[in-house]
């Protein structure tokens, strides 16, 4: 009877998960969601920090988000928690555009024959980071 209720409970545990609609990055900033499409054809949505997760668990069709900030330790961290792995730069104009993978997030874009699933852009002193990937402009 004591693992039958364990297992009703792991199961009720386990379904209240697959509705969790934190957000990705922990890092003070404002944050873009991105819904309905990891494209450029998303609907861009852009709220503060303070007011983040609450409209990301009110949001339907969230296909992506990137937060901007100017501190390079919190990107630093979140690269390291995110156990990301660069897999190719590029500089467009004074950005550099950083492409990492992580196993940590599931969706990926492929680029460059490269799964992608995590982007850094660093523009003078602010820096955005996105995933899957970054969209509108930085």
């Amino acid at each position: 009877m004591l693992k039958r209720l364990a297992l009703v409970v792991a199961i009720i545990l386990a379904f209240s998960l697959v509705g969790e609609k934190s957000l990705i990055f922990n890092i003070e900033g404002d944050y873009t969601f991105y819904l309905n499409s990891a494209s450029s054809n998303a609907k861009i949505i852009t709220v503060s920090y303070d007011d983040a997760k609450e409209i990301k668990k009110s949001l339907k069709n969230v296909c992506g988000e990137s937060v901007t900030t100017t501190s390079k330790e919190d990107i630093e961290k979140e690269i390291q928690r995110l156990n990301a792995q660069l897999v190719f730069s590029e500089k467009v104009d004074n950005i550099i555009i950083n492409y990492y993978y992580s196993d940590k997030i599931s969706a990926y874009k492929t680029i460059n024959g490269h799964k992608i699933n995590l982007q850094t852009a660093i523009n003078e002193n602010i820096i955005t980071i996105g995933s899957p990937i970054i969209f509108g402009s930085f």
